[in-house]
C-alpha cells in the first residue's frame, strides 16, 4: 500500500512539474497590405492590396532572455514561426526561420524572424519578416516583467495592447527570387489597443486537473485495497 501510494505521488507531482511552459500561438491584426509587389510569393499566393492582415506567432514560451540588458528582454526561438494570413482573401504565407520577440522598457513589443541575414532572404532562409512588426505605447508601462516570456504572454492576453505606433511605419516581408533578396509587401500600421488571442498550445495540465489526476490514482489504490480486504475475508 505505502509503495503504490508513493508511486500516485511521484505521478502527481511528476505531472505538476510539466505544466510551466510549453508551445503557444498568439494571433493579432498587424494592419492593412500598403504595398504588394507583382511576381512576389505574396502575391502568387493570393494577397489583395489593402485587405487587412492578421499574424499568428508561434513559439515556445520556455524562451529565455538572450539579452540580459535592464532595459528589456530579447528571446529568440530558432524554431519558431509566423503565419500572415489575408483577411479578405483567406491566403496565407508561413515564415519559417525562427521567430524574435523583443520586449524594450516594459512598453514597446517587436516581432520579425530569426535571421543571421540581417533582414535579407537568402537561398536557405527564402522568405522571412525583414522588417519587425512594431507595437509600441510610446510612453505607457504595460508589460509586468520584460524578462520572462511566460508573463509577456499573460500580460498580452490579459488586456489589449494600447498600441500608438505612427501611421508612416509599416513592417516588411522578403523573399530570394533565386538570384537576389526582393521585399515581397509591406503592411501596417499595427491598429491600435492590439487584442492578442491564444490560437493553440500543448495541452499542459492544469492545477485542477493534477489534483483529479491524483485523486483519481488515490481512489485506483483504495478499490484495489478492499477488493484485497473482501477477498482475505471470504476465504478466512
Amino acid at each position: 500500500m505505502i509503495r503504490t501510494t508513493s508511486l500516485a505521488l511521484l505521478i502527481l507531482f511528476g505531472v505538476a512539474g510539466t505544466a510551466n511552459a510549453g508551445l503557444v500561438t498568439l494571433e493579432a491584426d498587424v494592419g492593412p497590405i500598403t504595398t504588394l509587389h507583382g511576381g512576389s510569393d505574396e502575391a502568387v499566393a493570393g494577397f489583395l492590396l489593402g485587405e487587412e492582415i492578421r499574424a499568428a506567432f508561434t513559439f515556445d514560451d520556455a524562451t529565455i532572455d538572450s539579452r540580459g540588458q535592464p532595459d528589456g528582454g530579447r528571446f529568440n526561438d530558432p524554431t519558431g514561426t509566423i503565419r500572415l494570413t489575408g483577411k479578405t482573401s483567406g491566403a496565407t504565407f508561413l515564415y519559417l526561420g525562427g521567430i524574435e520577440i523583443e520586449v524594450d522598457d516594459e512598453q514597446e513589443l517587436e516581432w520579425e524572424s530569426l535571421s543571421t541575414s540581417d533582414g535579407y532572404a537568402t537561398l536557405g532562409q527564402p522568405n522571412l519578416i525583414s522588417g519587425d512588426i512594431d507595437m509600441d505605447t510610446k510612453g505607457t508601462s504595460f508589460f509586468s516583467d520584460p524578462y520572462t516570456l511566460t508573463t509577456v504572454v499573460s500580460d498580452l492576453l490579459a488586456s489589449p495592447f494600447p498600441n500608438n505606433i505612427p501611421p508612416i511605419y509599416d513592417a516588411k516581408t522578403a523573399y530570394w527570387n533565386g538570384v537576389t533578396s526582393v521585399h515581397g509587401m509591406t503592411f501596417g500600421p499595427v491598429p491600435t489597443n492590439v487584442v492578442f488571442t491564444s490560437a493553440g498550445a500543448v495541452p499542459e495540465p492544469t492545477t485542477l486537473a493534477m489534483f483529479g489526476f491524483g485523486a483519481g490514482v488515490m481512489g485506483l489504490v483504495s478499490i484495489r485495497r478492499r477488493r484485497r480486504e473482501q477477498k482475505q475475508a471470504a476465504t478466512a
